[in-house]
């Protein structure tokens, strides 16, 4: 059975989804105290991170596609990616939720706005094929963010408001 695993690699903090199969694999004991975090460590590859079950949320994999500014008060019209790279279908049985943010750092003190919801189902499809995407058209109100350097992290949810996928995307502010 295939398992999309997180691997830490060296010190960058990083995680880097690959796919390996595990069938027939004898995971060896791990001597030596193990947390959740570090339950099991291979010498090759790093420290396991996460491990998740085909065919769900947490296999997609999402791309955000913003404009490299927006100006205060446009809304910030930008796409995100659904991708599912396993070689199972992904349900999106219950219109997953999303969170978007918009923080900016114009000095020390962050400004951060903000969106949280389910998809526009009536707009996907039922499910995610394997091997296949889905585009969605997102937007953000600005109004009311200080401008400067900042960036947009999308969210996809879980059903328990937990993140399972996220994709991040710089953005300037301006004002007009």
């Amino acid at each position: 059975m295939p398992a999309r695993l997180g691997f830490a690699f060296g010190d960058t903090p990083s995680v880097r989804p690959i796919s390996i199969s595990v069938a027939d694999v004898s995971i060896p004991a791990h001597s030596g105290s193990h947390t959740p975090q570090n339950a099991w460590q291979s010498t090759v590859y790093g420290l396991l991170t996460s491990a998740v079950d085909p065919g769900t949320l947490a296999t997609l994999t999402a791309k955000v596609v913003a404009p490299a500014t927006v100006r205060v008060p446009d809304s910030l019209r930008y796409t995100v990616t659904l991708t599912n790279t396993t070689n199972t279908t992904v349900p999106l049985t219950g219109c997953p939720q999303f969170a978007e943010q918009l923080s900016v750092v114009p000095v020390k003190l962050p400004t951060t706005i903000g969106a949280r919801g389910p998809l526009n189902c009536s707009d996907l499809p039922p499910a995610i094929p394997a091997n296949s995407s889905v585009t969605m058209q997102m937007q953000l109100d600005t109004a009311g963010q200080i401008a400067g350097q900042g960036g947009l992290t999308w969210q996809l949810l879980d059903h328990g408001g937990r993140e399972v996928t996220a994709a991040v995307a710089p953005i300037a502010v301006q004002r007009n």
